[in-house]
């Protein structure tokens, strides 16, 4: 399965990659220029129902709009169940544009023939449930996702040809790639990292020295342990009072000038697979283990090649897509319906 951005994947309409909402603080955003004015035949159809918008002639009904903040919010836990209304009106919109958007790719793309052929439809079918895991696991997948097997069906076939599009992007020529790697150098430069996990048994107030000298006792065993090939993580998990325990110590990694002096200098100075002497800071006594240490290098141009090609392939993708959305005819028959009231109460004379 072709590696998207969270962005192209989500405009390519994978069932597999699901929207995330925003933040509840986030401003609605404004609707997309080319809106015109909805055909009155287009309000409702007795077997679709209501709907939501008209894109191109392709149709979004109120049900598919419903479904999808459904699915949205089915992936978003831990949403109260006081909230769960206005969340759900807040995502309409962006839910709404996410779809519009979809349907005015689709659309252009198939006005460009770039339908899939059945052979091509069944190679894509093939190509994203065996990255799922197989039929079974489809199955598990369109249960969680309430989907039924045509609907996912269709929405990869949206993805294989959502693929094809992109294909057509033409490639960033060699003079717009050394351009980018020019100007932004210093993005392209490693700079040293660590990948570090440590235990801590940390300072409390009001510690006597004879308190502290017993933890700092305390963690030479320990040490000595894991010198002689204890398991470092379960001695952190069962040890250690930083919050770091839960995940075996593990800090992830970090560069210079993010972690107190006595820390860095101690992390810094060991290679892969070293641990440290004890090392004392103002939060306590730590002992170091370094899983990886990434040296500085300078930028590379032929390091960084494909990376930047792949960033200016996808602005490509990018900015063809806005223009889809420009320039695609979009219908709202509902936001008529609300209007039409408003607009008979102005008419009335005083």
């Amino acid at each position: 399965m072709r590696k998207l951005s969270p962005m192209l994947a989500l405009l390519a309409g994978a069932t597999l990659l699901p929207v995330t909402a925003p933040s509840q603080d986030a401003p609605a955003e404004s609707a997309p220029a080319a809106v015109v004015a909805p055909a009155p035949e287009a309000k409702a159809d007795e077997k679709q129902g209501p709907f939501y918008a008209i894109v191109d002639g392709r149709k979004i009904t109120e049900a598919e709009l419903e479904r999808a903040i459904a699915r949205t919010v089915a992936n978003i836990p831990g949403i109260p169940a006081d909230q769960l209304d206005a969340f759900r009106a807040h995502l309409r919109d962006r839910v709404g544009e996410q779809l519009v958007m979809q349907e005015a790719i689709i659309a252009y793309a198939l006005k460009k023939g770039l339908a899939l052929t059945k052979e091509e439809k069944d190679a894509k079918i093939a190509e994203i449930t065996e990255a799922i895991g197989g039929d079974d696991a489809v199955k598990d997948l369109l249960e969680a996702q309430n989907l039924t097997r045509e609907e996912f069906e269709s929405e990869v076939e949206e993805l294989g040809i959502f693929h094809k599009l992109a294909d057509t992007v033409e490639a960033p020529s060699e003079a717009e790639i050394v351009d980018v790697f020019e100007s932004n150098k210093d993005r392209f430069a490693q700079a040293e990292e660590v990948d570090a996990s440590h235990i801590l048994l940390g300072f409390t107030p009001g510690e006597t020295d004879e308190q502290k000298a017993e933890k700092k006792k305390k963690l030479e065993d320990l040490r000595k342990q894991i010198a002689d090939g204890g398991d470092f993580a379960a001695l952190a998990r069962l040890h250690s009072t930083c919050p770091s325990s839960t995940r075996g110590g593990d800090l992830g990694s970090f560069g210079r000038g993010q972690m107190v002096p006595p820390f860095e200098q101690a992390a810094f100075a060991l290679e892969a697979g070293g641990l440290s002497d004890i090392v004392e800071t103002q939060f306590g006594y730590h002992i170091i283990k370094i899983a990886e240490h990434r040296k500085a290098t300078e930028p590379n141009l032929e390091a960084a090649r494909e990376e930047i090609a792949d960033m200016l392939k996808e602005q490509k993708i990018s900015e063809l897509i806005s223009e889809i959305r420009t320039q695609s005819k979009v219908e709202y028959p509902g936001a008529e319906a609300e209007k039409a009231p408003e607009a008979t109460e102005a008419a009335q004379p005083n």
